[in-house]
C-alpha cells in the first residue's frame, strides 16, 4: 500500500493527477484502516478544480483517523474552497 502512496505522490509532481488519485485508491484498497491516501487524494481533486470530491476524501480521511490534525486542515481548506465557512 505504501509503494502506491508514494507512486501517487510522485504522480502528483509530474502533474499527473488522475493516475495519482488511481494510485492512492489502489494503497486505499489494501490499507483500509489508513486515512493517509484519503488525504493525499485530496490535493489532486484540488488540482482538478473537483473540491466535492476532495471533501469526500477528507472526510473519508476524518471517519479513519479522527484525531488526524493535517486531515482536518484538509477539510478546512476544501470547505472554504467550496465557500462553505
Amino acid at each position: 500500500a505504501d509503494s502506491y502512496d508514494v507512486l501517487g505522490a510522485a504522480l502528483y509532481l509530474q502533474h499527473r493527477y488522475e493516475d495519482a488519485i488511481a494510485a492512492h485508491r489502489r494503497a486505499s484498497a489494501l490499507a483500509p484502516t489508513s486515512s493517509d491516501p484519503h488525504y493525499n487524494m485530496v490535493a489532486n481533486y484540488w488540482a482538478l478544480g473537483r473540491n466535492d470530491e476532495a471533501l469526500q476524501e477528507a472526510r473519508a480521511a476524518l471517519a479513519i483517523e479522527p484525531e488526524c490534525r493535517h486531515c482536518r486542515v484538509a477539510l478546512g481548506s476544501t470547505l472554504y474552497r467550496l465557500g462553505r465557512y
